[in-house]
């Protein structure tokens, strides 16, 4: 038997190959649908297949896990992750999370496709002191 790190990264490995079939059998499909969740945030049925199959892989591995991935969504009501189509619950098993500092800027630079500029955005507000309350 593997130790478990090298079978989590089996598994990645088993999701990111079966995902990027998806990705390879649609490459350049002109009939390819893309909606806007956003002004400058596109989503395609390939990125929704794509994370499909990639929950697919997990839970077959992990059936004891919950996951959230880009595609899932909260419930305003209740809090609580949902799928997309509401089907089933997901709810981290362990949030451990810290203090979260927000910063405002105005404006964030970004990919012709969206993405974020981290590494800019780092650069632009390195010096950058959150006020102290």
């Amino acid at each position: 038997m593997l130790p478990v790190s090298w079978k989590y990264v089996g598994v990645a490995m088993e999701a990111a190959l079966r995902a990027g079939a998806l990705q390879k059998e649609r490459y350049g499909d002109p009939t390819l649908i893309v909606e806007h969740k956003g002004a400058i945030d596109l989503v395609t049925e390939v990125d929704r297949k794509c994370e499909q199959a990639i929950l697919e892989v997990l839970r077959g591995h992990f059936p004891d896990h919950d996951f959230v991935t880009e595609e899932t969504h909260i419930d305003r009501r209740s809090g609580r992750y949902v799928n997309s189509d509401l089907a089933e619950y997901h709810v981290p098993v362990n949030a451990d999370i810290g203090s979260i500092d927000v910063t405002f800027v105005p404006e964030i630079p970004h990919t012709a496709t969206g993405k974020i500029l981290k590494t800019e955005l780092r650069e632009r507000y390195r010096d950058y002191a959150l006020p102290t309350v």
